[in-house]
């Protein structure tokens, strides 16, 4: 559970360096996972395997980094840092930047029908998106479709969240400040992440009081601590190898 929230904004140039580590070795492969989660006896696509193909909870991280994408060597660099204090950092991006490869290789060009109730999928045998102009319904049914992706990977998030002790967002350089401390971002994912994160403060914090999620990307993020390098080196001072 979270209990460490802090608000990264800062040069992480002047923090000591570490092997770059290599993210695509760690992303699942979308065709296997795809086809494990098949069944052709019925023709569907169970979802809650495919969610756990897709996003697998199996790893053991201390802290949580959002960052936008635009920063994702900005977030990496300082992930390299905590790794040299012993601490292991979540990216997404490090395994789960598949999801728009998804779209682009597994949706888009082929169109599906829901079946049956909100996790399993009939594969139709329809025209690929370059030999036909998609209809109403089939528009209808890409939505459907990207939005329960879209939703599995937004529970896989906040499970791996519950699971760190530490949320650390990189101020994204797509976004700033107001005055009130709230951030203006475009990007739908971290104002997911700062939601999910001041909920779970205010929980502990506050245990009777449950305050709403901000919406439309203006999110609150007074309850972050502004941390910078001096501050890191402090949190987490170099370990002494035996």
């Amino acid at each position: 559970m979270l209990t460490n929230f802090y608000l990264y904004n800062d040069n992480p140039s002047p923090l000591p360096q570490a092997a770059v580590t290599n993210p695509v070795t760690s992303r699942p492969s979308i065709e296997k996972a795809i086809r494990s989660a098949y069944c052709p006896t019925t023709n569907t696509i169970n979802a809650t395997r495919l969610k756990e193909n897709l996003f697998p909870q199996d790893g053991v991280n201390t802290v949580f980094l959002s960052h936008a994408h635009k920063d994702e060597t900005k977030a990496q660099q300082l992930k390299n840092f905590l790794a040299t204090r012993g601490v292991n950092s979540f990216i997404d991006s490090d395994c789960w930047a598949c999801l728009y490869e998804v779209f682009n290789k597994y949706i888009f060009p082929a169109y599906y029908k829901q079946i049956v109730g909100d996790f399993c999928y009939e594969m139709l045998d329809t025209p690929a998106r370059n030999s036909a102009i998609p209809n109403a319904q089939h528009l209808a049914d890409l939505v459907n479709e990207a939005a329960h992706y879209h939703l599995m990977l937004a529970d896989a998030l906040t499970q791996v969240m519950l699971n760190c002790d530490t949320f650390i967002l990189v101020l994204p350089t797509n976004g700033y400040l107001t005055k009130r401390r709230e951030l203006i971002t475009p990007s739908a994912w971290i104002n997911h992440e700062l939601s999910i994160a001041k909920l779970i403060h205010d929980i502990t914090a506050q245990p009777y009081l449950i305050k709403e999620g901000a919406y439309q990307y203006t999110t609150d993020i007074s309850h972050l601590e502004p941390i910078r390098n001096i501050e890191l080196l402090n949190i987490y001072p170099q370990q002494t190898l035996f």
